[in-house]
């Protein structure tokens, strides 16, 4: 590769730069974990300065406030190395001076931009500020309870309550609220036709949740091994076989499209199979049962039912009924929709649906849309997994269906799916639509992070459980295998293998503590074996910080040096605290309650009876760095 060209520090394969220097033709590539996808991004944005762009002609966007920090960073690295470099120095001297103003943002962050560029084709105040998440569901929690309360002193909102109790109708409303911009374009539909919008949505969100699907694969591994009615117990056992038939049926209905029929069989399973009985405390499918009973009675039971024994089974009748109540609660939604923009525009905010649906609204008009696609000549996006169909639109107005403008790196397989409304079926649309207008969408599966024997457990691992089978339905992604750059670990590693450390209990906090006991017990026996030389070497990956305390705890115990790295549970550990109180009371004495905490912490040991003595020793309460003066 020539010395002097620009991509040449970058280490790409041929496939990476076919893919960051193709100018012709729009690129979308697919790429597993590990592969350089983000690293090609960063390479066909240097590519594209290195062609004359401006950092001002090029916008890279992702989904996430971290990953644009890190793109960010990464591109003015790849910059600045180049600045660095003899030759053509100066040129690149320049353009890393001006990095600062290029657009490598979050797509949020450039929908702000388009709308304070056009305030008043937006009816906007351009000093609008964004509302965070935390905020947006408080508003919406304080809409939903404003909503039910006017429902109760309105003579036909009221007639809601004899339909669901306030637990659903607060269910209901909080989810069309979630989704409230297709919320409102459902609901001026025909009823009938919303009602199965709404009741498609509601299992399609419950069968792709992960506990779900994995659920079900459990019980009919069981059931093929011949194992389900000894593992579930005489109790469950029928329960687990019955729930493995009416789930056939309900794939059945779902695939012929029959709604109603579908609903029946949800009912019945409700109904018929999912109660907390039997079940040793050994069993696998008990936990499963359990799991997809509170998982239902949480997404599902305030559509259809089936929970309460006093609960109607789905029926022509009950639709019919239901649907009644379609401009009931259509008129409830519009209540809990006021009181949430009246929450955004006391504080002045957007969020991030009005993010989207106004910069697309702006970008769709054609004086508009044209501006911002004279000022863009490329539009980079990272995590094009994670898109939703509204983000998607507003990624090809930009790109105008200009080719070789859209470059897109992504890996449907590691899509959140509904992640602020991702949809991985648009990726998997997008990607066709690129290879129908004439791109180009390669999939890189050599992987630069793994070697050869991880990447085998994997594939043994995760295969069977993603299925490696294309299907034609677009949500379902098959699992492809990658192939390592290196064959085998480093000389200071050892070869990969599973083990499963299993901790049993009754109920979940005493397993968990089992568990950790469990895993502490086998570091240390692995470090007696030699396999673990140091415990720097080993890292606990968990789902939440839910879970620290326990192996934190069995960790301690066994001897094992650690160090949590904790995110928001940091500053609530006591000896974080401890530590924080004490530099403040250093920083301030005069600052009461963190020398009252430095006083109680283990550093000095104060009890709250002599802590409360200090402190009105004399009679008359006084401060406390007084009283440890001696001061009156």
């Amino acid at each position: 590769m020539n010395p002097m060209d620009p991509l040449a520090h970058f280490g790409l394969t041929p496939d990476q730069h076919r893919a960051a220097t193709e100018a012709e033709r729009d690129v979308l590539l697919g790429a597993g974990a590990g592969t350089g996808k983000t690293r090609t991004l960063v390479a066909r944005y240097v590519h594209l300065l290195a062609q004359g762009l401006t950092e001002r002609q090029i916008v890279a966007i992702t989904f996430t406030e971290k990953a644009a920090r890190e793109m960010r960073n990464r591109i003015r690295q790849a910059v600045s190395d180049l600045a660095v470099e003899r030759g053509a120095a100066a040129a690149w001297l320049e353009i890393e001076a001006r990095m600062d103003a290029a657009r490598i943002a979050t797509i949020h962050s450039l929908c702000a931009e388009i709308l304070r560029s056009h305030p008043a084709e937006a009816r906007l105040d351009p000093g609008f500020v964004v509302v965070d998440e935390g905020l947006g569901l408080t508003f919406k929690a304080r809409a939903v309870a404003d909503a039910l309360a006017w429902a109760a002193g309105d003579a036909q909102g009221a007639q809601l309550f004899r339909a669901f109790s306030t637990r659903q109708l607060a269910a209901v409303l909080s989810r069309l609220l979630e989704r409230r911009l297709e919320s409102a374009e459902l609901l001026n539909r025909d009823s009938a036709e919303t009602l199965q919008h709404t009741l498609l949505a509601a299992i399609d969100s419950f069968l792709r949740l992960q506990p779900v699907a994995e659920g079900i694969e459990s019980l009919r591994a069981l059931a093929e091994a011949g194992e389900l009615t000894e593992d579930a117990g005489p109790s469950l056992g029928p329960r687990a076989e019955q729930l493995l038939e009416l789930w056939t049926e309900l794939e059945a209905a779902l695939e012929a499209g029959d709604l109603l029929a579908a609903c029946g069989v949800l009912f019945r399973i409700r109904r018929e199979t999912l109660q907390k009985v039997g079940g040793g405390a050994k069993s696998r499918a008990r936990p499963v049962v359990h799991a997809l009973q509170d998982l239902y009675d949480e997404h599902l039971d305030s559509w259809i039912g089936g929970a309460q024994s006093q609960d109607s089974p789905p029926s022509p009748e009950a639709d019919a009924a239901w649907a009644e109540q379609v401009p009931r609660l259509k008129a409830l939604f519009e209540q809990a929709l006021s009181a949430y923009r009246r929450s955004l525009q006391a504080h002045r905010a957007l969020d991030f649906d009005d993010l989207e649906a106004r910069a697309l609204e702006l970008l769709e008009l054609a004086e508009i849309g044209e501006r911002w696609r004279e000022r863009l000549a490329a539009v980079l996006v990272d995590e094009f997994q994670d898109t939703n169909e509204r983000q998607r639109r507003i990624i090809d107005a930009l790109a105008g269906g200009r080719p070789g403008c859209l470059f897109a790196v992504g890996d449907a397989r590691q899509s959140i799916y509904r992640f602020r409304g991702a949809d991985v079926r648009v990726f998997r649309r997008k990607r066709r639509e690129v290879q129908a207008g004439g791109g180009v969408a390669p999939e890189i599966e050599l992987s630069f992070r793994a070697h050869a024997p991880l990447l085998s457990a994997l594939d043994d691992l995760v295969g069977p459980l993603m299925g490696r089978e294309e299907t034609g339905a677009l949500y379902q992604v098959p699992y492809t295998s990658l192939t390592a750059h290196r064959d085998q670990p480093s000389a200071s590693g050892s070869g990969p293998h599973l083990e499963i450390v299993l901790g049993a209990g009754q109920g979940a906090e005493q397993a968990r503590l089992a568990a950790a006991r469990a895993l502490a017990n086998r570091l240390v026996e692995l470090r007696q074996d030699g396999v673990i030389r140091d415990w720097s070497e080993v890292a606990l990956l968990f789902r939440a910080s839910a879970g620290f305390e326990a192996y934190e705890t069995a960790l301690e115990a066994a001897g094992i040096h650690f160090v949590t790295v904790a995110g928001r549970g940091f500053y609530d550990r006591p000896e974080i605290r401890d530590l924080v109180n004490t530099l403040r009371a250093i920083a301030d004495p005069s600052d009461d309650l963190a020398l009252a905490g430095f006083l109680r912490s283990p550093a000095v040991g104060l009890s709250d009876p002599g802590l409360y003595r200090l402190r009105a020793n004399s009679g008359e309460p006084r401060p406390l760095w007084a009283a440890l003066a001696g001061k009156p």
